[in-house]
């Protein structure tokens, strides 16, 4: 039973569904319990996209902030507006957001 949490390859029946619930799939009638094992290995797997209220979200941690997406040119501006001038922890609030962005994001 401790294996159903911990190792998802070797995870029951009871187990699998219990990963499925979790993590919203719906499993195929007649489907094996291999195949749906697999299934959610490849849903934990599987990256995570950052939506720009997530990014927003991130940023206003420190400051309010604006963003705004250039999507033709993948990139991503953030505009302080609470604090004038130079942030004295702007270097703590890049790089949280650089860890938030998609790398193919700038």
């Amino acid at each position: 039973m401790l294996n159903d949490f911990y190792w998802v390859l070797n995870a029951s029946e009871q187990g699998i569904t219990l990963w499925e619930q979790e993590l919203n799939i719906l499993p195929i009638k007649d489907q094996s319990l291999s195949s749906r094992r697999l299934k959610v290995v490849e849903k934990l797997m599987a990256p995570k996209l950052m939506t720009k209220a997530e990014y927003e979200s991130i940023v206003n941690r420190f400051y309010d902030c604006t963003v705004e997406q250039d999507r033709a040119n993948f990139k991503v501006s953030t505009t302080i507006w609470s604090k004038r001038g130079i942030p004295e922890n702007i270097a703590e609030m890049e790089a949280a957001a650089d860890e938030a962005l998609p790398i193919y994001l700038e």
